[in-house]
């Protein structure tokens, strides 16, 4: 097993042989725990051994700082010690992670080198004559479809859902769905407590489970401060950021899914009722405009809107 490893992390930390990647602090966590049952003065004066330690537990905050709030070790290693001491399933999922990051980044450099080595090759018998570059023009039906985010009222696009969500609470007072399934820093559903409300929010995004049980006990509630609100960064301050969520106790009521409404109900009625009163649909390009003045007409993001010219769609199918 060690040998496997060592192997795998020469790839992943290439300038030495690093064992410490994949076999959850073989030899770090042991050392750390020794730590605290005597004095370390002997292994201390071993410059080479800290060297060692040092390395390893400062490649594992470059691999996690994108995505963690954990500080550079180097001038912050008690709060490192104390995740380790006390909280080991956590600290073994930042070694996961971290492990997971570093095999993303070694797989996407070894698609580019692959990459660009056929590109090369390619190139080569197109110079020679043997193929012709216009073999190797994208159909445009093969290209993958982009998911598109923007406002319908005030005609903007944006690069992403969190962009699109961010404007339409700002610009129109409209906040995310998940926003009204809980109003405290504990999930509801699984009783799972998060400290700031924005990371309760980010757990329900992601848990359907939780989202969908909640929507079945029609547990609908007036929304709290989420991410950058005053309310929001006084809970993040009070909060030291290293205690990983914490499941509480209590009694759980049964489990009954409900669905999930993507679509904009009063949109889609308002599309129903302007193509029922409207006499005059004699070509497909007055049909499209009356959408187009509906659509318009109503603060609603192109995710929500897209939901509901699809829901419109089938029911118009069925």
């Amino acid at each position: 097993m060690l040998q496997m490893t060592a192997s795998f992390a020469a790839l992943v930390y290439p300038h030495r042989v690093n064992s410490f990647v994949l076999a959850d602090f073989a030899i770090f966590a042991p050392f750390l725990h020794a730590m605290t049952l005597f004095h370390g003065g002997l292994l201390n004066a071993d410059a080479s051994w800290v060297e060692l330690l040092n390395d390893d537990i400062t490649w594992m905050w470059h691999q996690l700082k994108g995505a963690s709030s954990l500080l550079d070790p180097a001038g912050h290693f008690e709060s490192w010690r104390y995740l380790h001491r006390y909280h080991r399933p956590f600290w073994k999922r930042l070694d996961r992670r971290a492990c997971e990051h570093a095999c993303l980044q070694l797989q996407r450099a070894n698609h580019f080198h692959v990459m660009a080595a056929h590109h090369r090759i390619l190139d080569h018998f197109v110079a020679l004559g043997h193929l012709s570059a216009e073999d190797f023009r994208a159909d445009s039906s093969d290209r993958p479809s982009t998911q598109l985010f923007g406002c319908m009222s005030c005609r903007k696009p944006f690069g992403s859902r969190g962009g699109e969500g961010a404007h339409m609470f700002k610009a129109h007072g409209i906040c995310n769905r998940v926003r009204k399934l809980f109003n405290t820093t504990t999930c509801p559903a699984c009783l799972k407590e998060y400290f700031p409300h924005g990371k309760v929010k980010n757990h329900l995004l992601h848990s359907e489970h939780c989202r969908r049980t909640l929507i079945g006990r029609g547990h609908f509630v007036d929304p709290v401060g989420g991410w950058g609100s005053t309310q929001d960064r006084g809970l993040a301050d009070a909060h030291d950021s290293l205690l990983p969520p914490l499941q509480g106790e209590g009694p759980m009521l049964p489990a009954v899914l409900g669905e999930e409404v993507l679509h904009d109900l009063i949109l889609g009625e308002n599309i129903y009722q302007a193509l029922a009163e409207r006499e005059d649909l004699q070509t497909p390009r007055t049909l499209e405009q009356i959408i187009r003045d509906t659509i318009y007409a109503r603060s609603v993001s192109w995710t929500s809107c897209s939901a509901t010219l699809a829901y419109l769609d089938r029911a118009y199918h069925h």
